[in-house]
């Protein structure tokens, strides 16, 4: 017969999110000296771990600080391209905007980190512990609730309960499925195309985000100063065209091609393109994004389109607000506060409630900005271009496009 192991928290994911939030938490826990466990069907450091890939996340202002808070940044700085101005524009049209670091007093307005670096970064100090339990390469086969929480049985036989579970697996997200959590899905029908691309002359801290009918082109300063990281949307005939095309040379020309059609940057000619990989862009919602002792956090609750670059950003600040919120209920139930579910529960409702209007002002800025800029309509045309060009001139209107794309609309200070 299996031992079942009590857990008061389980982080289902060890991807960004789940690292992540492992972070934030395990000190809170460890001072009360409660446990945490994650549970990952893959090892942080298998090759094909979706979230440690080779794309690259941009980080906002506000998860830097975060991130810098919990002594990660000092592993991830090395690696991170610092975006010191960002050019936003429509192709074939005469309105853009531009913003700048030094126009606010900061050192930068984001930074571009490789996955693989920020995952190491993440993992560092998640090291088998007092308080910590890792459950690395072990699937979960099943989750059931019981009368004080969730049970979780791995493929290796083991049995985890648990009094609050934290699904933050991705999407699609097995747990969600198995827990019978549905989601609301819109197919973009367009892909993401993926590459880093080196220029024969320096971004100098650039990042370019150019709005196409085909769909955004990003273009996002990596640490390396000539190096950039691309993502290009597709539709699927362009999909079509490259996939036929079998040698990585003759993939580069037509990526470059492609790209240079979309976006000139006066960087010079691209030298090299690295790996292509692509995917499909989907819009995905948890319909349920608490429940009784549960909550559902990063991609698994909402996956969002790259427009932005706004979804890890968005998934930190809730990962703090979260924990914020169970933070209180340690100091004000001290005794066995994960077997109490009403208390559990209005912790849970509180922070749904403090993230709500973050999550929905993201959500759709990402939603429909492509849209708007995919349209060819002329007066739709004409008054995006008007809008750039307001927003350029407007240094209040600047500041508040500025301080979203930051993440500190909302963001706690640190």
């Amino acid at each position: 017969m299996s031992e079942h192991t009590w857990v008061d928290i389980l982080v289902v994911g060890g991807g960004l999110v789940g690292s992540a939030l492992a972070n934030r938490l395990l000190p809170s826990l460890q001072a009360k000296q409660m446990t945490l466990a994650i549970v990952d069907a893959k090892a942080p450091d298998w090759p094909e771990h979706p979230s440690f890939d080779e794309r690259s996340t941009a980080i906002s202002f506000a998860s830097h600080s975060l991130l810098d808070h919990l002594g990660l940044w000092k592993h991830i700085a090395p690696h991170a391209g610092p975006i010191h101005h960002i050019d936003v524009s429509s192709q074939g049209q005469w309105g853009k905007t531009r913003l700048n670091a030094n126009e606010y007093g900061i050192d930068a307005l984001g930074w571009v980190v490789p996955n693989p670096a920020l995952g190491r970064a993440l993992w560092s100090g998640l090291t088998p512990q007092s308080g910590l339990q890792l459950h690395l390469g072990d699937a979960i086969t099943s989750i059931d609730p019981i009368a004080d929480g969730y049970q979780v049985l791995l493929a290796s036989g083991k049995i985890l309960n648990t009094g609050l579970l934290l699904i933050a697996d991705g999407f699609p997200s097995f747990s969600c499925r198995a827990l019978g959590i549905e989601h609301q899905t819109t197919q973009y029908d367009q892909f993401a195309l993926i590459a880093n691309l080196e220029f024969s002359q320096s971004h100098e801290h650039w990042a370019y985000e150019r709005f196409t009918r085909q769909g955004p082109l990003a273009l996002l300063p990596l640490a390396h100063p000539k190096h950039m990281a691309l993502v290009m949307t597709l539709n699927r005939a362009a999909l079509d065209d490259f996939r036929v095309i079998q040698d990585h040379t003759e993939q580069s020309t037509w990526v470059k091609q492609l790209m240079q059609q979309r976006l000139r940057t006066g960087l010079g000619e691209v030298l090299q393109v690295g790996n292509v990989a692509h995917y499909p862009l989907v819009k995905a919602i948890v319909k349920e994004p608490i429940r009784h002792r549960l909550a559902v956090l990063g991609n698994a609750a909402h996956l969002l389109h790259p427009v932005a670059g706004q979804g890890f950003n968005l998934a930190l600040r809730e990962v703090s607000l979260l924990v914020d919120a169970l933070e209180q209920l340690l100091t004000a139930c001290p005794d066995q506060p994960f077997k109490q579910h009403q208390r559990l529960n209005t912790a849970l409702h509180q922070y749904q409630q403090a993230t709500a209007w973050d999550q929905t002002k993201t959500i759709e800025i990402s939603h429909w900005l492509p849209k708007v800029f995919e349209s060819s309509c002329w007066g739709v045309t004409q008054a995006r271009s008007g809008m750039l060009s307001v927003l350029n001139l407007s240094p209040t209107s600047k500041y508040l496009f500025a301080k979203q794309m930051m993440g500190m609309a909302e963001a706690r200070t640190w």
